[in-house]
This record gives C-alpha cells, sequence and structure tokens, in this order.
C-alpha cells in the first residue's frame, strides 16, 4: 500500500472508531502518535522547540496505527459494542484492500468475541468473510463461510440476509466456473428483492445478473439488466456501486470489439473510484483497460495499467486476477514481437488458472495463446489451442466465445 493510500485507510479507521469511541479515545490516540514519533526521529532526550500544533501537522499515520486503534479501543467503549466496532473496520479494510486485516477482525468477531456478538453482527460478519474469500480465490472456504451465514439468518428468519447470501453464493458459483448455477441462484434473489421491496440489494443481483449473462454471451440481456441496475443507483448515492456498473458496460462493449466506446466506461469507472479508493475495483479497472489498451496498439499505456492491477492483486492476494493480467503481459509481448516473454506469460497464466480450475480463464489464455502460434506461422499449435477454448467454454455454456473462436478456426484453417 502506497504511503498516500495508508494515510487514507488509516485516516477511515480513526475516524470510524472515533465516532463509537468518543473524544477522549481520539486525544489518546493522538497523545501515542505524538509520543511514538518523537521516539523515532530521536528526540526522547531532548525537549523539542516545536509548539504542539507543528508536530501534529507533520504527523503521518503508519500501519502500527491500525493496531494501536483496534487494541486502545476497548479502554473507550462498551464490551458489547466492541464487536460492532471491529465490524465496521473490517469494512474499511476490505474497502481499501486490506483484506489480511479485515479476516483477522471477522475472525476475531466469530470466535473470540462470540459471546458478546448478536447473532446478526455474527451473520454478517461470516456474509463478509465469504465475500472476501471469493477475491482470493479460496472458494472452499468461501462456500463454508456462506453457509454458516445462512444457518444464521435462518435463525432469525432475516428473509434480506437471506436473499443476500443467495446473491452471493450465484457470485461463488460463477468465479468457480458455473455461470448458469450462478444466474439461477441470481434470478432467485432478484425474484426475493422486488417481493420484499430490498433496493438497495437489488442494484447488486441486477449487476450479477448482467455479469452471469455477459459470461454466457448474451451481451443483450447483459447490457438489460446493467441499465436497469444504474436507473437504481442514479437516486441513491452508491459510487463504488456506479463504478462497477460503468465497468462492466465497458466489458461488453469490449467483447463487442466497440473498444473507443469501452475505454469510454472505463475511465467513467475508473473517475469515480479515485475518489472512493476501492481497491479491488480499481484493479479491475486498470485490468480491462490494459486489455483494450492492447487492442488498439497502446501497447506503452498498456503495460502501465497492467502493472498498476498485477500490484492491486498481489497485495490482496487474488491469484485468479493475477493470471489475467500474466495473459494481458503475454499479449503485450506477443505483439511487440518479444515471443519468449510473451510465451512465459501464458504459461504462467494457464498455470494459475489450471490450479484454480477456472475455465473462462483457461479458454481466454488459449485463445490468446492460439494468436500467438499463429504469428509464429505454426498452424498445428494455433489449432489446438483455440480447440482447447473451445472446450473450456463449452464447460462454460459460453455461446458467444464459442463462436468466436470457431470463426478464427475457419478463418486460418483453410
Amino acid at each position: 500500500m502506497s504511503s498516500q493510500s495508508i494515510q487514507k485507510f488509516i485516516g477511515a479507521v480513526l475516524q470510524t472508531a472515533g465516532k463509537r469511541c468518543g473524544p477522549e479515545f481520539l486525544r489518546h490516540i493522538q497523545y501515542l502518535r505524538l509520543e511514538r514519533e518523537r521516539l523515532l526521529n530521536h528526540n526522547w532526550k531532548t525537549k523539542s522547540q516545536d509548539s504542539p500544533n507543528d508536530r501534529e501537522q507533520r504527523l503521518v499515520y503508519r500501519q502500527i496505527d491500525f493496531d494501536t486503534i483496534v487494541l486502545q479501543a476497548p479502554k473507550f467503549i462498551n464490551s458489547k459494542e466492541y464487536p460492532a466496532l471491529l465490524f465496521e473496520i473490517a469494512q474499511k479494510a476490505d474497502q481499501f484492500g486490506e483484506a489480511d486485516k479485515a479476516v483477522l477482525l471477522l475472525n476475531r468477531i466469530i470466535t473470540k468475541y462470540m459471546d458478546q456478538s448478536e447473532v446478526l453482527l455474527r451473520a454478517r460478519s461470516h456474509k463478509l468473510l465469504g465475500d472476501i474469500h471469493i477475491n482470493q480465490n479460496h472458494f472452499r472456504i468461501a462456500g463454508n463461510q456462506y453457509e454458516a451465514s445462512l444457518e444464521l439468518f435462518r435463525e432469525l428468519d432475516d428473509v434480506r440476509g437471506m436473499t443476500s447470501v443467495t446473491n452471493s453464493r450465484g457470485v461463488l458459483q460463477v468465479e468457480s466456473g458455473n455461470p448458469e448455477k450462478g444466474l439461477n441462484l441470481f434470478e432467485e434473489a432478484h425474484e426475493l428483492c422486488l417481493k420484499h421491496q430490498f433496493d438497495e440489494l437489488l442494484i447488486d443481483v441486477l449487476y450479477n445478473l448482467g455479469n452471469a449473462n455477459h459470461i454466457l454471451g448474451n451481451y443483450d440481456q447483459a447490457m438489460q439488466w446493467y441499465e436497469q441496475a444504474l436507473k437504481w443507483v442514479s437516486d441513491a448515492n452508491l459510487p463504488d456501486a456506479q463504478a462497477a456498473i460503468f465497468h462492466n458496460i465497458g466489458i461488453v462493449h469490449k467483447s463487442r470489439e466497440r473498444y473507443f466506446k469501452a475505454q469510454e466506461f472505463f475511465q467513467k469507472s475508473y473517475d469515480l473510484l479515485e475518489k472512493t479508493g476501492n481497491a479491488y475495483l480499481k484493479g479491475l479497472s486498470n485490468l480491462e483497460q490494459a486489455e483494450v489498451a492492447c487492442m488498439v496498439g497502446e501497447f506503452s499505456t498498456s503495460m502501465a495499467q497492467a502493472t498498476a492491477s498485477f500490484q492491486i492483486f498481489t497485495q490482496l492476494g487474488d491469484r485468479l486476477s493475477i493470471a489475467d493480467v500474466y495473459r494481458i503481459f503475454g499479449m503485450i509481448h506477443r505483439e511487440t514481437r518479444k515471443f519468449d516473454l510473451a510465451l512465459s506469460y501464458f504459461e504462467n497464466s494457464l498455470r494459475l488458472n489450471q490450479e484454480l480450475d477456472n475455465h473462462l480463464n483457461l479458454g481466454e489464455t488459449h485463445f490468446e495463446l492460439g494468436h500467438y502460434y499463429r504469428l509464429l506461422d505454426d498452424p498445428s499449435h494455433m489449432k489446438k489451442n483455440w480447440q482447447e477454448a473451445v472446450q473450456h467454454f463449452k464447460a462454460l455454456g459460453a455461446h458467444a466465445k464459442i463462436q468466436l473462436v470457431q470463426k478464427q478456426l475457419k478463418k486460418y484453417s483453410s
């Protein structure tokens, strides 16, 4: 995490804790930070000539401040409220891409502070843990967390909670390479949202319906779901949701080879994310912008965007997205005729995707590898990779992608 990001993250965590713990807590944290900086600057033997205001203005947040805030908070808050504070801080950590910190706090809630935590808080904690583990491609763990969350929401007869888990289980199916199963779960969640008027959750469900249809190659249906979602967010202050929808509309345009239109929507998304600081979505935005830049021949821009996304996904531990970055690195080096490097990146992408058993990424990597062998005038390996791509897309029922590959096979095999 960059220095600037640390300042935003720790500042947001301190503000969150301050709302629950009060001004005395904030003064205490400020005192601890001032003393730490004095020691770090080797001023412990001498009294500083600076005024307290001068020293405060020079203070910067450090990673250690996160632990200080979390560990000092119980001294200023009711023991029943502390688990709720941990959940709020975990949400901030997840938003800023500090997944390990979020997981640590959420696990404390469901284990160490289970007796002090309300059932609803534990249900929400299991749900958020599942969401985080999906982003890290820990699909089995995510599934277990969703089951635990669903059981607690059922205990409370919380229909909204159960619907939110159904929606997340749909995401798990899509990310695991089962978009049709995911689509069924999203449709179930969609019916429940309309029946019970879960408006904010409905936005996420509409977005996911778009995603599943896009993967299956139903581009018109995907766009319809995204446009419905945009109507709902237009009246709500949900910049992350709006950014995600713009991003995926861009992906649909990319799939239709409308690259400049895709860039327009990716830029709209990124402009919003610069304000919200959502690390995961920024990584995805960088990734898609890198691919489109490569496709239109802007290789320097593509490399810069791909490198930025690689840094974010490495920090998040998102191996599936890292594999996708490797594919794009391979594309860039293939198009700039650095064939040895290109092959190395494609092979790394295949290795990671095989470990994660992700048919979508495997199909896309084999497709790009086929073009690699086409440029090397190796029709045998070209055809073999495109046939592999078809098999992976068939496993998903991704008909539009199958047609794209078959079109290339027909064009270059004749």
